[in-house]
Protein backbone atom coordinates (compact mmCIF):
# COMPACT_ATOMS: atom_id res chain seq x y z
CA UNK A 1 0.00 0.00 0.00
CA UNK A 2 1.30 3.72 -0.60
CA UNK A 3 0.16 6.86 -0.83
CA UNK A 4 1.68 10.21 -1.93
CA UNK A 5 1.72 11.74 -5.65
CA UNK A 6 1.42 7.55 -7.12
CA UNK A 7 -1.33 4.89 -5.28
CA UNK A 8 -0.11 1.88 -6.12
CA UNK A 9 2.53 -0.74 -8.02
CA UNK A 10 1.64 -3.32 -10.00
CA UNK A 11 4.66 -5.57 -11.13
CA UNK A 12 4.08 -8.32 -13.59
CA UNK A 13 6.78 -11.20 -13.96
CA UNK A 14 6.67 -11.23 -18.12
CA UNK A 15 7.14 -14.43 -20.17
CA UNK A 16 11.02 -14.18 -20.91
CA UNK A 17 11.31 -13.64 -16.92
CA UNK A 18 11.84 -9.87 -16.75
CA UNK A 19 10.27 -8.02 -14.42
CA UNK A 20 7.80 -5.44 -15.74
CA UNK A 21 6.15 -2.40 -13.86
CA UNK A 22 3.59 0.37 -14.19
CA UNK A 23 2.03 3.29 -10.99
CA UNK A 24 -1.48 3.91 -10.32
CA UNK A 25 -2.27 7.45 -9.82
CA UNK A 26 -5.82 7.47 -8.52
CA UNK A 27 -6.53 8.36 -11.88
CA UNK A 28 -4.64 6.47 -14.51
CA UNK A 29 -1.90 4.34 -15.17
CA UNK A 30 1.69 5.02 -15.90
CA UNK A 31 3.44 4.92 -18.55
CA UNK A 32 0.00 4.27 -20.15
CA UNK A 33 -2.74 2.17 -19.79
CA UNK A 34 -1.27 -1.23 -21.51
CA UNK A 35 2.16 0.06 -21.43
CA UNK A 36 4.77 -1.33 -18.80
CA UNK A 37 8.38 -0.04 -17.88
CA UNK A 38 11.19 -2.63 -18.24
CA UNK A 39 12.93 -3.39 -15.09
CA UNK A 40 15.39 -5.98 -16.50
CA UNK A 41 16.28 -8.99 -14.13
CA UNK A 42 16.16 -12.34 -14.82
CA UNK A 43 13.56 -14.49 -12.32
CA UNK A 44 12.97 -18.42 -11.64
CA UNK A 45 9.65 -17.35 -10.00
CA UNK A 46 7.28 -14.60 -9.65
CA UNK A 47 9.07 -11.42 -8.16
CA UNK A 48 7.49 -9.04 -4.98
CA UNK A 49 7.31 -5.75 -4.66
CA UNK A 50 6.99 -4.04 -1.33
CA UNK A 51 5.98 -0.37 -0.41
CA UNK A 52 6.67 1.80 2.26
CA UNK A 53 4.25 4.41 2.88
CA UNK A 54 5.77 6.97 4.51
CA UNK A 55 9.20 7.34 2.74
CA UNK A 56 7.55 6.31 -0.71
CA UNK A 57 10.16 4.48 -1.69
CA UNK A 58 9.45 0.56 -2.60
CA UNK A 59 11.56 -2.47 -3.65
CA UNK A 60 11.15 -5.08 -6.35
CA UNK A 61 12.89 -8.40 -5.21
CA UNK A 62 13.33 -12.15 -6.60
CA UNK A 63 14.52 -15.08 -6.98
CA UNK A 64 17.23 -15.03 -10.04
CA UNK A 65 18.00 -17.58 -12.81
CA UNK A 66 20.82 -18.49 -10.18
CA UNK A 67 18.95 -19.30 -7.25
CA UNK A 68 19.95 -16.10 -5.58
CA UNK A 69 17.90 -12.97 -4.30
CA UNK A 70 18.39 -9.87 -6.31
CA UNK A 71 16.60 -6.66 -5.25
CA UNK A 72 16.21 -3.50 -6.66
CA UNK A 73 15.48 -0.48 -4.71
CA UNK A 74 13.25 2.77 -5.98
CA UNK A 75 10.60 5.05 -5.73
CA UNK A 76 7.43 5.55 -7.49
CA UNK A 77 9.31 6.87 -10.72
CA UNK A 78 13.58 6.05 -10.08
CA UNK A 79 14.99 3.00 -9.72
CA UNK A 80 18.12 2.42 -8.40
CA UNK A 81 20.16 -0.87 -9.96
CA UNK A 82 19.75 -3.97 -8.83
CA UNK A 83 22.06 -6.03 -6.45
CA UNK A 84 22.99 -9.53 -5.50
CA UNK A 85 21.58 -10.46 -2.09
CA UNK A 86 23.83 -13.97 -2.62
CA UNK A 87 21.95 -17.50 -0.63
CA UNK A 88 20.70 -19.98 -2.38
CA UNK A 89 17.06 -20.47 -2.48
CA UNK A 90 13.96 -22.30 -4.21
CA UNK A 91 11.36 -20.04 -2.96
CA UNK A 92 9.38 -16.86 -3.48
CA UNK A 93 10.87 -14.39 -0.96
CA UNK A 94 8.75 -12.51 1.52
CA UNK A 95 9.63 -8.76 2.17
CA UNK A 96 8.28 -6.76 5.32
CA UNK A 97 8.48 -3.11 5.60
CA UNK A 98 9.00 -2.55 9.62
CA UNK A 99 6.10 -0.20 10.56
CA UNK A 100 6.73 2.74 8.05
CA UNK A 101 10.33 2.22 8.90
CA UNK A 102 12.61 2.69 5.94
CA UNK A 103 14.15 -0.65 6.61
CA UNK A 104 13.00 -4.18 6.19
CA UNK A 105 13.71 -8.24 6.71
CA UNK A 106 13.51 -10.55 3.86
CA UNK A 107 12.85 -14.36 3.96
CA UNK A 108 12.84 -17.22 1.85
CA UNK A 109 13.32 -21.00 1.65
CA UNK A 110 16.72 -22.20 1.06
CA UNK A 111 17.38 -25.35 -0.77
CA UNK A 112 18.20 -27.28 2.12
CA UNK A 113 14.60 -26.61 2.97
CA UNK A 114 15.07 -24.26 5.79
CA UNK A 115 13.99 -20.71 6.01
CA UNK A 116 16.49 -17.89 6.04
CA UNK A 117 16.13 -14.10 6.93
CA UNK A 118 18.11 -10.72 6.39
CA UNK A 119 17.07 -7.59 7.04
CA UNK A 120 18.18 -3.42 5.93
CA UNK A 121 19.23 -1.12 8.13
CA UNK A 122 19.36 1.66 6.01
CA UNK A 123 20.41 0.00 3.04
CA UNK A 124 23.00 -1.68 4.88
CA UNK A 125 21.82 -5.78 4.77
CA UNK A 126 22.91 -8.25 7.64
CA UNK A 127 24.35 -11.26 7.21
CA UNK A 128 21.93 -14.50 5.92
CA UNK A 129 20.61 -15.99 9.24
CA UNK A 130 19.08 -19.89 9.35
CA UNK A 131 15.87 -19.71 11.14
CA UNK A 132 15.79 -23.95 10.47
CA UNK A 133 12.48 -25.52 10.43
CA UNK A 134 11.50 -27.50 7.02
CA UNK A 135 9.21 -26.19 4.80
CA UNK A 136 7.12 -27.16 1.29
CA UNK A 137 5.77 -23.42 0.90
CA UNK A 138 7.27 -19.93 0.27
CA UNK A 139 7.25 -18.07 3.14
CA UNK A 140 5.08 -15.14 4.25
CA UNK A 141 5.24 -12.40 6.71
CA UNK A 142 4.00 -9.45 8.16
CA UNK A 143 5.07 -6.90 10.98
CA UNK A 144 1.86 -6.00 13.13
CA UNK A 145 3.76 -3.53 15.61
CA UNK A 146 6.70 -1.38 15.99
CA UNK A 147 9.29 -3.71 15.97
CA UNK A 148 7.24 -6.94 15.65
CA UNK A 149 7.40 -9.09 13.21
CA UNK A 150 6.10 -12.79 12.42
CA UNK A 151 7.11 -15.27 9.49
CA UNK A 152 6.17 -18.10 8.82
CA UNK A 153 5.27 -21.21 6.12
CA UNK A 154 3.46 -24.74 5.24
CA UNK A 155 6.14 -27.67 6.42
CA UNK A 156 6.95 -30.80 5.66
CA UNK A 157 3.62 -32.47 7.24
CA UNK A 158 1.53 -29.77 5.93
CA UNK A 159 0.55 -27.57 8.87
CA UNK A 160 1.67 -24.13 9.31
CA UNK A 161 4.42 -23.05 11.33
CA UNK A 162 5.15 -19.38 12.39
CA UNK A 163 7.74 -17.89 14.41
CA UNK A 164 7.92 -14.02 16.10
CA UNK A 165 10.55 -11.36 16.11
CA UNK A 166 10.52 -8.83 19.02
CA UNK A 167 13.26 -5.94 18.01
CA UNK A 168 16.11 -8.45 16.77
CA UNK A 169 15.85 -11.08 18.48
CA UNK A 170 13.53 -14.39 16.88
CA UNK A 171 11.71 -16.74 18.89
CA UNK A 172 10.86 -20.29 18.75
CA UNK A 173 8.62 -22.03 16.12
CA UNK A 174 5.40 -22.90 17.29
CA UNK A 175 3.26 -24.91 15.10
CA UNK A 176 -0.73 -23.57 14.46
CA UNK A 177 -1.76 -27.08 12.72
CA UNK A 178 -4.28 -26.91 9.23
CA UNK A 179 -3.52 -29.25 6.65
CA UNK A 180 -2.61 -26.97 3.80
CA UNK A 181 -2.88 -27.71 -0.29
CA UNK A 182 -1.37 -24.19 -0.65
CA UNK A 183 1.06 -21.86 0.52
CA UNK A 184 -0.45 -19.34 3.10
CA UNK A 185 -0.94 -15.34 3.79
CA UNK A 186 0.05 -13.53 6.76
CA UNK A 187 -1.04 -10.58 7.13
CA UNK A 188 -1.95 -7.18 9.88
CA UNK A 189 -4.84 -5.33 9.36
CA UNK A 190 -3.43 -2.86 12.44
CA UNK A 191 -1.45 -2.66 15.38
CA UNK A 192 -1.95 -6.34 17.31
CA UNK A 193 -3.90 -7.97 14.56
CA UNK A 194 -2.29 -10.53 12.65
CA UNK A 195 -4.94 -13.02 10.29
CA UNK A 196 -3.98 -16.11 8.17
CA UNK A 197 -5.31 -17.62 5.60
CA UNK A 198 -4.85 -20.83 3.27
CA UNK A 199 -6.74 -23.40 0.99
CA UNK A 200 -6.51 -26.58 2.81
CA UNK A 201 -5.94 -29.95 1.66
CA UNK A 202 -9.67 -30.95 2.79
CA UNK A 203 -11.36 -30.46 -0.77
CA UNK A 204 -9.79 -27.01 -1.66
CA UNK A 205 -11.84 -25.06 1.47
CA UNK A 206 -10.50 -21.77 2.94
CA UNK A 207 -9.37 -21.87 6.10
CA UNK A 208 -8.71 -18.47 8.50
CA UNK A 209 -7.38 -18.04 11.80
CA UNK A 210 -6.92 -14.77 13.46
CA UNK A 211 -4.64 -13.37 16.49
CA UNK A 212 -4.83 -10.05 18.93
CA UNK A 213 -2.04 -9.20 20.91
CA UNK A 214 -4.72 -9.36 24.02
CA UNK A 215 -6.66 -12.59 23.40
CA UNK A 216 -3.84 -14.35 21.20
CA UNK A 217 -4.88 -17.41 18.52
CA UNK A 218 -8.64 -17.80 17.80
CA UNK A 219 -9.54 -21.47 16.62
CA UNK A 220 -9.63 -22.36 12.88
CA UNK A 221 -12.51 -21.16 10.84
CA UNK A 222 -13.35 -23.45 7.67
CA UNK A 223 -14.75 -20.61 4.88
CA UNK A 224 -16.34 -22.76 2.46
CA UNK A 225 -15.51 -22.46 -1.18
CA UNK A 226 -13.32 -24.72 -3.20
CA UNK A 227 -10.17 -23.01 -4.49
CA UNK A 228 -7.44 -23.91 -6.56
CA UNK A 229 -4.65 -20.85 -6.02
CA UNK A 230 -3.52 -19.70 -2.75
CA UNK A 231 -5.57 -16.77 -1.55
CA UNK A 232 -4.76 -13.14 -1.31
CA UNK A 233 -5.92 -10.93 1.68
CA UNK A 234 -6.21 -7.00 1.89
CA UNK A 235 -7.42 -4.60 4.61
CA UNK A 236 -7.75 -0.68 5.16
CA UNK A 237 -8.48 -0.80 8.45
CA UNK A 238 -8.18 -3.39 11.55
CA UNK A 239 -12.17 -3.69 11.03
CA UNK A 240 -12.12 -4.93 7.55
CA UNK A 241 -10.87 -7.75 5.44
CA UNK A 242 -11.16 -8.82 1.62
CA UNK A 243 -10.28 -12.59 0.73
CA UNK A 244 -10.01 -13.26 -2.76
CA UNK A 245 -9.06 -16.75 -4.58
CA UNK A 246 -9.42 -18.50 -7.48
CA UNK A 247 -12.23 -21.42 -7.49
CA UNK A 248 -11.64 -24.78 -8.99
CA UNK A 249 -14.54 -23.69 -11.48
CA UNK A 250 -11.69 -20.86 -12.56
CA UNK A 251 -13.67 -17.97 -11.56
CA UNK A 252 -12.41 -15.27 -9.16
CA UNK A 253 -14.44 -15.14 -6.10
CA UNK A 254 -14.09 -13.12 -3.09
CA UNK A 255 -15.27 -12.44 0.80
CA UNK A 256 -15.59 -9.49 2.87
CA UNK A 257 -15.49 -9.24 6.82
CA UNK A 258 -16.04 -6.43 9.13
CA UNK A 259 -15.93 -5.99 12.21
CA UNK A 260 -19.78 -5.33 13.17
CA UNK A 261 -20.79 -7.83 10.87
CA UNK A 262 -18.61 -10.77 10.53
CA UNK A 263 -17.89 -12.46 6.68
CA UNK A 264 -20.59 -11.92 4.21
CA UNK A 265 -21.31 -14.59 1.92
CA UNK A 266 -18.65 -15.35 -1.34
CA UNK A 267 -19.11 -13.31 -4.32
CA UNK A 268 -18.83 -14.05 -7.69
CA UNK A 269 -16.49 -11.69 -9.84
CA UNK A 270 -16.08 -13.20 -13.24
CA UNK A 271 -13.57 -15.97 -14.71
CA UNK A 272 -11.38 -13.28 -16.25
CA UNK A 273 -8.34 -14.88 -14.26
CA UNK A 274 -5.97 -17.69 -15.23
CA UNK A 275 -3.58 -17.18 -12.48
CA UNK A 276 -3.45 -16.32 -8.68
CA UNK A 277 -5.43 -12.87 -7.69
CA UNK A 278 -3.37 -10.15 -6.17
CA UNK A 279 -5.36 -7.19 -3.98
CA UNK A 280 -3.85 -3.90 -2.46
CA UNK A 281 -5.94 -1.46 -1.03
CA UNK A 282 -4.60 2.44 -1.04
CA UNK A 283 -7.03 4.09 0.66
CA UNK A 284 -10.07 3.49 2.57
CA UNK A 285 -12.91 2.30 0.32
CA UNK A 286 -10.37 1.51 -2.35
CA UNK A 287 -9.15 -2.16 -3.54
CA UNK A 288 -7.30 -3.16 -7.03
CA UNK A 289 -7.16 -6.98 -7.90
CA UNK A 290 -5.56 -8.53 -10.21
CA UNK A 291 -4.66 -11.65 -12.00
CA UNK A 292 -2.66 -12.44 -15.41
CA UNK A 293 -5.77 -13.06 -17.30
CA UNK A 294 -6.71 -16.20 -19.89
CA UNK A 295 -4.65 -14.41 -22.74
CA UNK A 296 -1.63 -13.76 -20.49
CA UNK A 297 -2.15 -9.72 -20.49
CA UNK A 298 -2.39 -8.50 -16.96
CA UNK A 299 -6.15 -7.62 -15.96
CA UNK A 300 -7.45 -5.45 -12.98
CA UNK A 301 -10.77 -4.21 -11.64
CA UNK A 302 -11.16 -1.49 -8.99
CA UNK A 303 -13.74 -1.68 -6.01
CA UNK A 304 -15.04 1.91 -5.28
CA UNK A 305 -16.51 1.85 -2.41
CA UNK A 306 -18.91 -0.75 -2.33
CA UNK A 307 -18.76 -0.53 -5.80
CA UNK A 308 -16.39 -2.86 -8.64
CA UNK A 309 -16.20 -1.52 -11.87
CA UNK A 310 -15.52 -3.53 -15.01
CA UNK A 311 -12.32 -6.09 -15.80
CA UNK A 312 -9.84 -3.49 -17.88
CA UNK A 313 -6.60 -4.81 -19.51
CA UNK A 314 -3.22 -3.56 -18.54
CA UNK A 315 -1.60 -5.74 -21.48
CA UNK A 316 1.78 -7.27 -21.14
CA UNK A 317 2.84 -10.99 -21.35
CA UNK A 318 3.09 -12.40 -18.41
CA UNK A 319 3.30 -15.74 -16.61
CA UNK A 320 0.36 -17.53 -14.70
CA UNK A 321 0.90 -16.23 -11.19
CA UNK A 322 2.70 -13.15 -12.80
CA UNK A 323 0.76 -10.41 -10.94
CA UNK A 324 2.12 -8.53 -7.88
CA UNK A 325 1.06 -5.09 -6.47
CA UNK A 326 2.78 -3.17 -3.18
Amino acid sequence: MSGGPYKLSAIGWHQDRTSRHKVWTGNEWLPSQTGWENLQGGFRYVPICAACQRHQTQVVMGCGTDGRFWYRPGSYDEWGDWENLGGSFNSVPSATFWNNSNSFTVTGIGNDQQMWTATTYDNAWTDWQSLGGTFMSPPTSTSWDTGQMAAGGVGTNTALWMKRRNGGVWGDWESLGGTFASSVKLMSRGNGFMDVYGVGADGGQMWHRGWSNSGGWGNWQNMGGTFSSAPTVVSWNSSHMDCYGRGSDGGLWHRSWTGNNGWGNWEYLGSQCRGAPVADSFESGQIIVACTGNDNAMWMRQHDNGVWGNWESCGGNFSMDGARLA
